[in-house]
């Protein structure tokens, strides 16, 4: 959601609200070798890894090329720069302790029906909220449907100067570790209906 104030037919600023949650954080898909049992490789079958994002940014947007705007029929390209402050809250749990060393059968077993680390055995649930100061920049097209109203679509990229604890035992395809994360990252590709009031 944003509220836009066109400055001139070359430039417009806005003030934006945007949220985002990823559901299906890196955890699910990481995998650590148990060095105190087996030294074979186990997962958290029932880790939640979730990321979510409340961002309030100010935007200036600058329109390439010299068409008009407020115009049916009429598209423009822009790049978009700006900044703001993003509330960032990453949520994780049941996650299994690696440095476990007991042996476990049954169902309990992360290696069921053999035995194996506990899957019951997890790091207490913990979170990540804060506010960084962040910065974005991007490309986008608006077209005008008529005079009012345009399809806007955009892409951006994002950095928080925020970070995420490590969690080094557990490691990817290529057997890299969650080093602390430190800025924060982002993509995001949307879209939206703008609806202007001329005076």
């Amino acid at each position: 959601m944003n509220l836009t104030y066109v400055v001139s037919p070359k430039v417009s600023v806005e003030f934006e609200y945007l949220q985002t949650k990823d559901d299906h954080g890196s955890l699910e898909d990481r995998h650590f070798v148990w060095v105190l049992g087996d030294n074979n490789v186990y997962k958290s079958p029932d880790v939640i890894n979730t990321m979510t994002w409340n961002n309030l940014a100010f935007n200036a947007i600058v329109r390439l090329g010299d068409r008009p705007v407020l115009t049916a029929e009429m598209w423009n390209p822009y790049v978009t720069l700006g900044g703001g402050f993003y509330k960032y809250h990453s949520h994780v749990e049941n996650l299994v302790w690696p440095g476990q060393a007991f042996v476990v059968e049954g169902g309990e077993s992360l290696n069921a029906p053999d035995p194996g680390p506990s899957r019951e055995l997890i790091f207490p649930p913990y979170d990540d909220v804060r506010h960084a100061l962040s910065f974005n920049a991007g490309v986008g097209l608006e077209a005008f449907i008529i005079k009012n109203v345009s399809l806007d679509v955009r892409m951006r990229y994002h950095l928080s100067v925020g970070e995420l604890r490590p969690i080094n035992d557990y490691l990817d395809a290529d057997d890299q570790g969650i080093t602390q994360t430190f800025p924060l990252p982002q993509w995001d590709l949307g879209g939206g209906i703008k609806l202007y009031s001329s005076r």
